[in-house]
């Protein structure tokens, strides 16, 4: 094989490293180091509107939020280290007090008739816009 083939290749084989290694970086935002801390946001809207954030990698002792709707509608929320749940509420069903507690952005916890939502989000997807920041 030539020198100049053989300078081709390696060329080549850098170029395609580099293609991967820029990829990678790209695809997974924890490489960068945006995520290293401050992994886990909760994000609690109702009516779709944002009323706290809550970093729970940064939560050391448990707590609870109350959250009061219209019509004296309400929603106690135990916040622990790395995850939330629904304590109490005074809807019928129940159903969001039912649901396990949430670490991870796989299933958010609903409360229908509150028109209550807990999701949880990787810190990089949140933007800088939160309204309420609660620690």
């Amino acid at each position: 094989m030539s020198q100049q083939i053989k300078r081709t290749v390696w060329i080549l084989t850098g170029v395609i490293v580099l293609l991967v290694l820029a990829s990678v970086y790209m695809v997974f935002p924890q490489l960068r180091g945006l995520s290293q801390r401050n992994m886990h946001i909760a994000r609690i809207t109702e009516d779709g509107e944002v009323l706290y954030e809550i970093d729970l990698d940064a939560v050391d002792e448990p707590y609870t939020l109350r959250v009061d709707g219209k019509d004296g509608e309400y929603n106690v929320i135990l916040v622990e280290p790395g995850k939330i749940s629904v304590q109490e509420s005074n809807c019928p069903a129940q159903v969001c007090v039912k649901m396990k507690k949430i670490s991870t952005n796989t299933m958010p916890i609903t409360c229908l008739p509150h028109r209550l939502v807990i999701q949880i989000y990787d810190h990089y997807m949140i933007q800088d816009d939160s309204v309420n920041d609660h620690e």
